[in-house]
């Protein structure tokens, strides 16, 4: 039995197969169009919240920190379903799993400390490189 060369040196695209990945994404066409309204849900929610709120380190802590690294994180989720890169997604579904839990740790209960951890955390991280 002759066994065909395998070319090395070539690309091999049919290993990713994004055509049958973007087939498979058409079908939950609906899920990810709720998924984009979502997010512009929630980034018009951000401004506004912020525009009524005090304006100070909390606000900016959780609206412009947290909640924003959390929409961006949703809406790399959307990005990678709609081209159907599901398999993918994973990262961004565990890192929006934490930065809910963060969220709801900071507004839970002594929410002003917790801020000023953070945002010194913050700083020390920036300062360190």
């Amino acid at each position: 039995m002759d066994i065909p060369s395998i070319k090395r040196d070539e690309a091999h695209k049919y290993v990713l197969d994004r055509d049958g990945s973007a087939e498979m994404a058409a079908h939950f066409r609906e899920s990810t169009e709720l998924l984009t309204e979502l997010i512009d849900y929630g980034t018009n929610l951000l401004v506004r919240a912020f525009t009524s709120s005090k304006r100070d380190l909390k606000a900016v802590c959780v609206l412009f920190v947290q909640l924003r690294q959390f929409l961006t994180h949703l809406d790399g989720l959307a990005t990678l379903l709609t081209t159907g890169n599901c398999g993918t997604a994973d990262l961004q579904l565990r890192s929006l799993l934490e930065g809910s839990h963060l969220i709801e740790w900071v507004l839970a209960a002594d929410s002003e400390a917790k801020i000023q951890h953070l945002y010194v955390e913050n700083l020390r991280r920036r300062r360190h490189g």
